[in-house]
């Protein structure tokens, strides 16, 4: 399943409450499925000692991370294709606990369910950069729907795992950086896929993982101080090389760019519904408290779904129906192709 774009208007359509609802904050998302795969869609949203009934709602995680991702930078309140009706849930169970106004629960994911959701995850005690985003990740959607509703295509990216060094026959060019399992298994699927095709340039590095804090490239201001985002080498292949690598990242589902910039060449790539993606990939600053005041920062997974280039904040906007875009596949429906 694809996911299906429509119409965008102007950024100063629309009476000025609106604007500032569905314009100003921005985040999203959350999700991306376990390594391991879904959970029992009748037990996934709450613990093994209290099971939720098979009669509760579902609510489709894959899809409200995605809403979160992209709803939020939208100009024209379009809703995420597939995801109205579980975002709504979500939305539903934010307004019982007080944090959103009835008014909002309307299907969108827009900027007052991500604030609404920052909230949530304040209360949840988060604070760390990665599980304080704005994006709904699997425990949280956990906490919130239990009683409520029951989660189906879930998402986990799994535990953080430092790489060995290509020298000692792993992807890391020094063996410092970290990845999620989730982001790992996305990486090693599209070189297995160049691999087998005979691709050239399928012997990737990776020369910058993500959790990594002070010790993340100053350049890259913040958007590797999460899960799902890495940098790969470009100066061991040529051009053939760098576009192969490309196209198998993005068959995974990867958000992939080739970055040419002379010594600091590399393809920068963002694991799409990786839920424990920094502030910085989708909004301005730090970890929202709990979300900021406006947009700024890359929102790097909308650039790149209409063609832009994820850089210099969501600074450039597209009618959703815009037929220069392209169609999202997460490592989930990569999988479920297969």
């Amino acid at each position: 399943m694809t996911e299906i774009s429509f119409p965008q208007s102007s950024p100063s359509a629309g009476p000025p409450h609106r604007r500032r609802r569905h314009l100003a904050v921005a985040v999203t998302a959350a999700a991306a499925v376990a390594a391991g795969g879904s959970a029992p869609a009748a037990q996934a949203a709450c613990p093994a000692d209290d099971p939720c009934p098979s009669t509760l709602p579902a609510v489709n995680m894959s899809r409200v991370v995605l809403a979160a991702t992209l709803d939020p930078w939208r100009t024209d309140l379009v809703k995420t294709y597939g995801a109205s009706k579980s975002v709504r849930r979500v939305e539903a169970a934010l307004h019982r606990r007080g944090l959103l106004a009835k008014q909002s629960v309307d299907g969108y994911f827009g900027t007052a369910t991500v604030k609404a959701w920052g909230k949530f995850e304040r209360n949840q005690k988060q604070t760390s950069r990665w599980t304080r985003n704005g994006l709904p990740g699997l425990a949280e959607l956990q906490a919130l729907g239990k009683g409520r509703f029951r989660l189906t295509n879930t998402i986990s990216v799994g535990k953080k795992i430092k790489l060995a060094s290509v020298a000692n026959g792993g992807n890391s060019d020094d063996g410092n950086d970290v990845v999620n399992k989730r982001t790992q298994s996305m990486f090693l699927e599209a070189q297995k896929n160049m691999k087998s095709n005979g691709k050239k340039g399928w012997d990737m590095t990776i020369v910058q993982g993500g959790y990594c804090g002070a010790a993340c490239a100053d350049a890259s201001a913040g958007t590797h101080n999460g899960g799902g985002t890495i940098d790969i080498r470009t100066w061991d292949t040529d051009s053939k090389g760098v576009s192969n690598r490309v196209a198998a990242l993005k068959r995974v589902g990867f958000a992939a760019w080739y970055r040419p910039w002379g010594d600091n060449a590399h393809i920068h790539a963002v694991a799409i519904n990786d839920y424990q993606m920094t502030w910085e990939i989708h909004g301005d600053g730090t970890a929202p408290d709990p979300i900021v005041g406006s947009y700024g920062g890359n929102c790097q997974v909308y650039e790149w779904k209409f063609n832009f280039d994820g850089l210099s904040g969501c600074d450039q906007r597209a009618s959703s129906k815009t037929k220069n875009q392209k169609s999202i596949v997460t490592w989930e429906m990569y999988k479920a192709r297969k």
